[in-house]
């Protein structure tokens, strides 16, 4: 089982923006970054599909598997959404708010590499088989 890019996971982040507007702001580390990475990515596969075959290897990506035309269409509405995002996400660039963010990343980074791990060692069937667990 594959992953989603810890991006895709930002609609936690966004849910919790419509609930309180001072926490989500700690999160504005992440949010900017990824969104800057966000957009650049997303630029580089247009403009080169190896990039996005590449990306696939190691996470899941929803547009993937469209036509063209509907990749475009769907990474160009991505980007105007992290143009908002950047636009309008509540600023707040305290030791806090980068301890935060980075903690986010930390705990993405551990899960990723433990999926990778199980994947690796189960034949991709996750935990559920795993005799070492038993």
């Amino acid at each position: 089982m594959k992953l989603f890019p810890i991006s895709y996971y930002s609609v936690f982040i966004v849910i919790l923006l419509c609930i309180d507007k001072k926490k989500a702001s700690y999160f504005y580390p992440f949010m900017a970054t990824t969104s800057v990475l966000g957009i650049i990515s997303v630029i580089v596969g247009l403009l080169y599909p190896e990039w996005d075959k590449k990306q696939e290897e190691y996470v899941k990506t929803i547009p993937f598997n469209f036509s063209y035309r509907d990749r475009v269409i769907f990474n160009m509405c991505i980007i105007f959404v992290k143009l908002l995002i950047l636009a309008y996400w509540p600023v707040n660039r305290s030791k806090k708010a980068y301890f935060i963010s980075l903690s986010w990343v930390v705990g993405y980074i551990i899960v990723f590499l433990l999926n990778n791990y199980l994947n690796t060692y189960n034949n991709g069937e996750g935990i559920r088989n795993n005799t070492y667990l038993q």
